[in-house]
């Protein structure tokens, strides 16, 4: 048996709060700021940029972070359009979602890494460490497979 992990983005983001705002012009129309890019994302291939505003994900205005993650972890793989504020600007971006990832340890018990909840109850410095787990992870994976 597998589970799939929902398609990813690449980005890291942070909320944008007031005292951040003043530094990007027009970002009362958004609250989450990207604050980092992954490379070779679907956000890289995409053009997003660093410093970029989300003001909506596939249509659904976003209000929040907790919003842009929920709208991203459920987004279907394949085409979605994103408007961004850039510079002050308005900026449709259309990002191209790849297939989401199953994982399973010898097809009967899922193991699935909800990167996202885990860095909502841990906080985001932990991301490192959960991206040096999760490389381990694939690790032992292929070693079974392997066998």
């Amino acid at each position: 048996m597998s589970q799939k992990q929902g398609p990813r983005l690449g980005v890291g983001i942070r909320a944008l709060d007031k005292d951040m705002a003043s530094y990007f012009p027009g970002s009362d129309k958004g609250s989450v700021l990207i604050e980092k890019i992954y490379e070779d994302s679907a956000a890289e291939a995409a053009g997003l940029k660093t410093g970029d505003v989300v003001l909506s994900f596939g249509g659904e205005k976003i209000a929040d972070r907790e919003a842009f993650q929920k709208a991203v972890a459920s987004a279907e793989a394949g085409e979605v359009d994103m408007m961004v504020l850039r510079h002050g600007k308005e900026t449709s971006i259309s990002v191209t979602l790849p297939e989401a990832q199953s994982f399973s340890i010898k097809g009967d018990e899922p193991i699935v890494i909800k990167k996202q909840m885990f860095q909502k109850q841990h906080g985001e410095k932990q991301e490192q460490r959960m991206e040096e787990l999760e490389k381990k992870l694939e690790k032992l994976l292929k070693k079974l497979e392997d066998k």
